[in-house]
């Protein structure tokens, strides 16, 4: 069984999209989709737990209503997986 520090591993590693497939017959698709630096300045719309400055890992989480990837900090789609029966993850070959 993975845990979620292996499965960012494994995205970070090869960005194209994958298939991690959980408890309950789902399968989320997810991707590594870039690194970023916060600003510098303090601002009050910036999420609780973040710094100014800081360098965040942003992956995509695959919405098909929405028809596009939503970008979640490493921190919130770690917080994501811990709460999730993982089973295996797949790169997706049917990838745009």
């Amino acid at each position: 069984m993975l845990n979620p520090s292996e499965i960012l591993s494994q995205l970070r590693s090869n960005p194209r999209p994958h298939l991690l497939f959980v408890g309950g017959n789902v399968a989320l698709r997810l991707c590594y989709l870039y690194q970023a630096r916060l600003p510098e300045m303090l601002d009050p719309d910036l999420p609780l737990g973040y710094r100014p400055g800081q360098e965040i890992e942003v992956f995509g989480l695959y919405s098909p209503s929405a028809d596009e990837w939503l970008e979640l900090p490493q921190q919130t789609i770690t917080l994501m997986l811990h709460n999730l029966r993982l089973l295996r993850l797949e790169e997706d070959d049917d990838s745009d």
